[in-house]
């Protein structure tokens, strides 16, 4: 038994795509500078808020050569969100380009096995805690106990 499971979709916006995606408790949607990835992001967004208004997708921006690029990308992604859908995502976070994931990709090896101390590797290994914590349950307080 899982606590939770992770599916990578193809981009899209099909109507099995969208009814598994509105079924989830999160949606992370990967974006790059690309024109074409921050297009099919968007129809994605649109498409799954006007289907679950209370979905509210998280971005990682992947593959950024810089911390201007990926707050660019980050910038134009959620400004078309917040100007045209009313709705500001979240960032949760940035993977850094890197060589060694094409490396990686080669050699058929995941990076986290081969190049765990590559800045990929490390942002994905942050991605993770960042989505482990906004995933936790709330904490509860301490019922006293009557002795």
């Amino acid at each position: 038994i899982y606590d939770r499971v992770i599916f990578d979709l193809a981009a899209g916006v099909n109507s099995n795509l969208m009814r598994l995606a509105a079924a989830a408790d999160k949606q992370i949607i990967v974006v790059n500078d690309e024109p074409t990835s921050l297009t099919d992001a968007y129809a994605f967004i649109k498409v799954l808020r006007q289907r679950a208004p209370e979905c509210e997708p998280l971005i990682v921006v992947n593959s950024a050569e810089s911390g201007e690029e990926s707050n660019r990308t980050f910038g134009a992604l959620s400004e078309a969100c917040h100007r045209f859908l009313d709705f500001k995502p979240q960032l949760l976070g940035v993977v850094p380009r890197d060589t060694r994931v094409r490396d990686c990709i080669r050699a058929q090896i995941p990076i986290l096995q081969r190049a765990p101390q590559s800045y990929a590797a490390q942002a994905m290994v942050k991605l993770a805690d960042d989505l482990r914590k906004r995933m936790a349950p709330p904490s509860r307080p301490a019922q006293k106990v009557r002795a």
